[in-house]
């Protein structure tokens, strides 16, 4: 078996989106090519494939790196996503991860992982972000804040510099922005929109709170009711407490490995510059 590292160029794009939309039984191959084009700066590879002895493509895991800015230091992280084998390579999924995991000061994520791939991952010491999920279902919410923006909406120049940067990085992404402004401090929040059965919720993947927790419940609320869906999902690590009526889940489908030489506060660890703002509902 071949394996290689792919780029943005890759002239085998197609064939990989066609392999990976088998694999999933989704027949979107739109979705599985923004693995080869970020919206955010990258010269790292966008995935590693695996071909048989006819160079057909019969693996590959996708590998979304970003530098980032965490605990106030630049860390290179990589979100795995989308490990894909055909049947006829059973057992050789593993030479694809030892391709890339043993690489130092690298913050691993796998924000998807299912049962089978933790198994395989735990033996490469990763280990669970270990959180929660509280669901806010939709409910009319007063909101006392001076202005509320979306998107477009929202003046950059309001912003602090790593807001700035995370906006930008991900203007042309599947998240969106909203931006509560109260007296003389905002929170900014970033968000997609996710199915489950076939209903539609909010996901929170970014929350810069400033200092403003205690208002967050109700913001969670709202803003389901102004986007006309049915809840908002939020991880129990980007929010101190709940309030009012909500759902609660233990999460177990997110996992990491910290080859970084300093420990990290795995509150720190938002879903930013992952797979999350790639694939669009």
């Amino acid at each position: 078996m071949l394996m290689e590292a792919v780029y943005k160029n890759y002239t085998r794009v197609d064939e990989v989106c066609t392999f990976l939309s088998h694999y999933f039984t989704d027949g979107n191959l739109k979705r599985w090519r923004n693995l080869f084009n970020l919206p955010w700066s990258s010269t790292e590879p966008c995935g590693y494939v695996m071909y048989n002895d006819n160079n057909e493509i019969v693996g590959f895991i996708g590998t979304v790196f970003s530098v980032r800015n965490i605990d106030g230091r630049e860390v290179v992280t990589c979100s795995l996503s989308s490990w894909s084998m055909d049947k006829s390579t059973r057992g050789q999924g593993l030479h694809l991860i030892r391709k890339f995991i043993k690489r130092k000061e690298v913050l691993f994520l796998d924000l998807t992982a299912n049962e089978p791939s933790r198994k395989i991952f735990n033996a490469f010491k990763f280990k669970s972000l270990e959180s929660f999920e509280y669901l806010f279902p939709l409910f009319f919410s007063f909101n006392n804040f001076n202005t509320i923006d979306l998107n477009e909406d929202i003046d950059l120049n309001t912003l602090s510099k790593k807001d700035q940067r995370i906006f930008l990085d991900h203007k042309k992404s599947c998240m969106q922005f909203v931006k509560f402004t109260y007296k003389n401090t905002y929170i900014l929040m970033g968000f997609t929109t996710v199915k489950r059965k076939k209903l539609s919720f909010l996901e929170i993947i970014y929350i810069n709170s400033n200092g403003l927790d205690n208002k967050i419940s109700g913001l969670l609320r709202y803003l389901a009711f102004n986007q006309k869906v049915f809840g908002t999902i939020i991880d129990s690590r980007f929010i101190n407490s709940a309030k009012g009526m909500y759902f609660k889940r233990e999460i177990k489908n997110k996992i990491y490995k910290n080859s970084c030489s300093d420990v990290i506060n795995l509150s720190s660890i938002d879903m930013l510059y992952t797979e999350k703002v790639l694939f669009c509902r």
